[in-house]
């Protein structure tokens, strides 16, 4: 992630974690940091499709608050993106969907 980042100012990540199996201590409090960076920012850090499993253990720790569990964890992009779109004061939902995929094939 540091070397992705490397000379970005991102305000707002979103992690797509559909394939994350675990997720053990050190991997909670690295994305509490980086959610604490963005906050600093003005920003945050929305994390779609985490197993159940991982959303449930999260849950009942004290992380869950840190990475703003209720508001910041989604099952589905298409109510993450929503979210997020009403939350940056996004009116077009599609044009920001458009333009955001196509930054993101530019990677």
């Amino acid at each position: 992630m540091a070397e992705l980042s490397k000379g970005q100012r991102w305000q707002n990540l979103v992690i797509l974690a559909e394939g994350v199996n675990q997720l053990d201590i050190a991997g909670i409090e690295f994305l509490v940091a980086e959610r604490n960076k963005l906050l600093k920012r003005g920003g945050d850090l929305y994390i779609i499709g985490m197993k159940a499993h991982i959303r449930n253990k999260l849950r009942r720790s004290p992380y869950w608050k840190f990475l703003n569990g209720d508001g910041n964890l989604f099952e589905s992009t298409y109510i993450a993106f929503r979210s997020v779109c009403k939350n940056l004061e996004i009116e077009n939902y599609r044009q920001y969907m458009k333009h955001l995929f196509k930054d993101y094939n530019r990677l």
